[in-house]
């Protein structure tokens, strides 16, 4: 790796580090606000806690006083109270007791002792009770026994009452102290909840403060160079190449990205510069077409004189000639001339019909009936017909049957298709069928021309349509022409946004479907609308 190439690895980290030490700041705020946070509910959930056990040993010590109300009612000399009730009030009592063993409070400690010492003489009291019961049972007369027990009995009674009533002093005063206690806690919840929110509005503050220093740190070393080089491009884009790229000698990512944008840029004047060239090359190429056609165009007519001049002598001279038998060849003769003529004018002019362009080839529509234009062009076509002994029929339905289009290229197309059926078929049956239909939303005209034929093979269908192509072209076949006809036809469906379409089974006949649009004007707008010609390509 050279020097240049690490010292730019080595400054291409510097914005790294710059955004790695803000990402930290922020990381690092957001820990502080997250172990504030936490302290603060750990703390508080605390409190909580202590003031729920304080408010339960109030209850508990409440319980305990009624207890010893209650157990001291039960030691009354003047009820003969069984050892089994007292029983049950001391293990509540102790129960009770051992629950606040949680709590921290030096009167709990005495309360404890009192309550062992009350259990212990409770015991005595109950083992006299029961030697009393025995001897009363026993020995009924033994009076002077009877009357010592029952004053140890009164005695023992009498300690219990003491150590209960200093059991109820000692829990009274516990239980004030449990109350001191929950009314502190409770104001310090209080006070707690006030220091928090103080706490947490001045984490936000500074926290605000914080996001927002590192917002500004951000936009200086990130957002201006970023929107410049952001700028830069959208220029770039929108044809504005000439302006050269800010920051190529910055030694950042920002820079790697400014030079990586100002190699485009060259590229796109490079790129620009190449395709100004491709259209210098192609209206060079459109104008030498151009020229080409027009050399065609010229040379064609020029041939066209010397033609016309050839069938019009041919035409004058078989006139002319009289009906003697020995100048039946020579008619026969100038015939050949005449029909040879005919066919090289033909063929110059469907040489002009595929070289038209530019004001030569506008189509100007207008309104023709359909019926009345094909029976026009009937007696052009007879001769063929009639040649190989034909027959010809036009079936039209609708006699009222409008186009608004070119009437002279429609004729041209039926012409081309019906001379092509007249070559192609011997001693048959030509049919034209014309009816109204669709092409995809549009109305239009359906053309049908069908014959009894000889018929396409298969393999040769694909190339029909190309200019000088025929069916056949061994050099054993039987019909001539140039193979213009139906590359004109296709041509003319072109312009006329139409569809041509052939049928065809060997040694059965052919048939051809052209569909145009009735409205050429319709046809054309919505051509230009969708960018698509010929429209019927995309239907």
């Amino acid at each position: 790796m050279s020097n240049s190439h690490k010292k730019n690895t080595k400054n291409s980290k510097k914005l790294v580090l710059k955004i790695a030490s803000l990402s930290l700041v922020s990381f690092m705020a957001l820990a502080f606000v997250a172990y504030v946070s936490l302290n603060n509910y750990k703390n508080y959930n605390s409190l909580l806690k202590r003031q729920t056990e304080l408010s339960q040993s109030i209850i508990i010590a409440k319980d305990t006083a009624y207890l010893t109300q209650q157990l001291t009612a039960s030691l009354s000399l003047d009820k003969a109270t069984p050892p089994q009730d007292s029983n049950t009030l001391l293990d509540k009592m102790q129960k009770n007791i051992t629950s606040l063993k949680s709590i921290d409070d030096p009167l709990l400690g005495e309360v404890f002792s009192i309550f062992l010492e009350i259990k212990k003489q409770t015991k005595v009291l109950y083992t006299f009770l029961a030697k009393k019961k025995t001897l009363q049972n026993q020995a009924p007369q033994n009076t002077e026994k009877l009357t010592w027990i029952s004053q140890q009995i009164k005695e023992q009674v009498g300690r219990i009452l003491g150590d209960i009533s200093s059991l109820s002093t000692q829990i009274e005063g516990f239980q004030k102290d449990l109350q001191t206690q929950a009314l502190a806690t409770k104001e310090g919840l209080e006070s707690y909840k006030s220091d928090t929110l103080n706490n947490l509005y001045l984490v936000l503050g500074l926290l605000g403060l914080a996001i927002l220093f590192v917002h500004i740190v951000a936009a200086y070393f990130i957002s201006k160079p970023l929107s410049q080089i952001t700028q830069r491009m959208r220029d770039i884009n929108d044809g504005k190449i000439n302006d050269d790229v800010q920051g190529t000698d910055r030694n950042d990512e920002f820079g790697d990205i400014a030079r990586m944008l100002h190699a485009f840029r060259e590229n796109a004047i490079k790129i620009e510069q190449m395709q100004k060239h491709l259209q210098e090359t192609i209206a060079e190429t459109k104008k030498a077409s151009h020229i080409k056609n027009q050399f065609m165009a010229r040379m064609s007519h020029e041939l066209r004189t010397p033609l016309n001049a050839i069938i019009g002598y041919s035409e004058m001279i078989v006139d002319s000639v009289n009906d003697k038998m020995d100048l039946q060849q020579l008619r026969q003769d100038i015939n050949q001339i005449a029909d040879a003529g005919q066919n090289l004018l033909s063929m110059v002019d469907s040489v002009l019909e595929l070289t038209e362009e530019g004001e030569n080839n506008v189509i100007t529509p207008e309104n023709f009936n359909v019926r009345e234009e094909v029976q026009q062009i009937l007696p052009n076509l007879e001769v063929i017909i009639l040649k190989n002994r034909n027959k010809f029929k036009v079936h039209c339905p609708d006699a009222s049957l409008m186009m608004n289009s070119a009437p002279k290229k429609v004729m041209k197309i039926l012409s081309n298709l019906i001379e092509n059926a007249a070559n192609f078929t011997k001693s048959g049956q030509i049919t034209l069928d014309i009816i109204a239909g669709n092409l995809g939303d549009l109305e239009a005209i359906c053309f049908k021309v069908k014959d009894t034929g000889s018929g396409i093979e298969p393999s040769k269908i694909s190339t029909l349509f190309k200019a000088f192509e025929q069916a056949d072209t061994s050099s054993t076949r039987t019909q001539g022409g140039s193979g213009l006809g139906l590359a004109i036809v296709k041509k003319i469906c072109d312009e006329l946004h139409g569809q041509v379409s052939v049928e065809s089974h060997l040694n059965q006949g052919t048939i051809f479907y052209v569909t145009l649009p009735s409205n050429h004007q319709e046809a054309d707008e919505r051509s230009k609308k969708l960018n698509l010609s010929p429209l019927a390509d995309a239907i």
